[in-house]
């Protein structure tokens, strides 16, 4: 069946719920290596500058920041998740896009 290929998807938080998140993980990430922490401020600013830009993004759930810029817990879902669909690595406290993976962020 399917779903036995899909399970990991069952254990998601209830917080990952825009894939424009998921990309943009990527983008910033691009073929560098990043600390997490960093990495998690750049996510932060880009999610607060969206909330200014987009009253979709605003109104939606699973965002990195609330309103005024203040981090939500999403951060760290969004980077398990990622890693579970091969899209990033994580290796200590450095995240980092597959080699393979990094011609699609171009």
């Amino acid at each position: 069946m399917y779903v036995d290929n899909f399970r990991f998807i069952s254990k998601i938080n209830t917080q990952v719920r825009t894939l424009v998140t998921l990309t943009q993980i990527a983008k910033i990430l691009g073929t560098k290596q990043l600390p997490k922490q960093f990495l998690k401020k750049m996510l932060e600013k880009w999610s607060a500058e969206q909330e200014h830009r987009s009253a979709e993004y605003k109104n939606h759930r699973g965002k990195v920041t609330k309103e005024g810029g203040k981090p939500t817990l999403a951060f760290s879902h969004y980077l398990t998740f990622a890693s579970s669909l091969g899209l990033i690595t994580k290796y200590n406290d450095i995240a980092s896009v597959p080699v393979w993976e990094s011609c699609l962020t171009k």
